[in-house]
């Protein structure tokens, strides 16, 4: 018996919702692995982000060389992790992704500057893990998680007393400039929705307290079609389950009508898109080692 066919009957053995969403997973997996080479190109935004939550991060207590453990969710090729480089030095560091090839690019990156640093294939809804973390985070991942609270439970119930629990990830009205467009032309985005920060809010587990911050981050684009490449050149272009493509003529269409009533390039509007991120805060209860 093949990997593959083992991974086949374990699907089939699973009720019709679970088969869909290890389905789901694996697409995932492979859209971001096939993009692995060449995301640092086009990752703009991811870039961006994980800097910003990098400074949260280490805006508040930070991280104690020799008393401190850290665990990355999605390190994807290893922004969060090279932004934290200087706090993480000498802490014992587990970076984790469910992409290998995005796995390899963050050991590529980060390996020969933090001595204590792990590197595993992991699913971050379903850590596994028994060892308990000072600083659990990860930066624009939480959204592709089909169980959204559990996940958060789940890795929650992994920090140490006084650990926390820190992330960013794409609240409600993201992309909303794409999925006007895509309705007004009777086509369905496939973009998943994403919570708001009342409802994020709402989902800190018990044993802890949990805070939401949010921000909006403009990106502008030379046109609609390059706005499409460049979630397709990141990996980030599974749509939501049950999602019915549309004809490629009829896209085409879309994309022609668009960046005809924008312009491109420099001397027309291009095509902006807006980005409401979420930065989650939760800290378990008791006294940090």
């Amino acid at each position: 018996m093949t990997e593959a066919d083992g991974v086949f009957h374990l699907d089939s053995a699973l009720d019709p919702g679970r088969r869909d969403a290890a389905l789901r997973k694996r697409e995932v997996a492979r859209a971001f692995g096939e993009a692995a080479g060449d995301y640092d190109r086009y990752a703009v935004l991811q870039r961006r982000v994980a800097g910003d939550l990098a400074q949260k991060i280490t805006s508040q207590e930070g991280l104690q060389e020799g008393g401190s453990s850290y665990l990355e969710i999605g390190c994807g090729t290893g922004f969060l992790g090279e932004a934290l480089q200087e706090g993480l030095a000498g802490v014992p560091c587990l970076f984790t992704d469910i992409s290998p090839p995005m796995l390899e690019k963050c050991r590529d990156r980060l390996e020969g500057s933090l001595g204590s640093a792990g590197f595993a294939v992991m699913d971050g809804e379903a850590p596994g893990l028994t060892e308990k973390y000072d600083l659990i985070a990860a930066s624009l991942v939480f959204q592709w998680f089909a169980d959204l609270p559990g996940a958060i439970a789940r890795l929650a119930g992994l920090l140490a007393p006084g650990g926390r629990l820190v992330f960013a990830m794409l609240g409600a009205g993201s992309l909303e400039e794409w999925r006007v467009a895509c309705r007004d032309h009777g086509m369905e985005p496939g973009v998943p929705s994403f919570p708001s920060a009342r409802e994020l809010d709402s989902l800190w587990p018990g044993g802890g307290t949990g805070r939401v911050e949010k921000a909006r981050i403009l990106r502008r684009h030379v046109s609609a079609r390059n706005f499409l490449h460049e979630l397709k050149d990141i990996g980030a272009r599974v749509p939501v389950p049950d999602h019915v493509p549309q004809a490629p003529g009829g896209m085409r269409t879309l994309l022609q009508e668009i960046d005809g009533k924008n312009g491109e390039g420099e001397n027309g509007d291009g095509f902006s898109v807006t980005y409401h991120v979420l930065y989650g805060f939760f800290t378990r209860e008791g006294e940090a080692s």
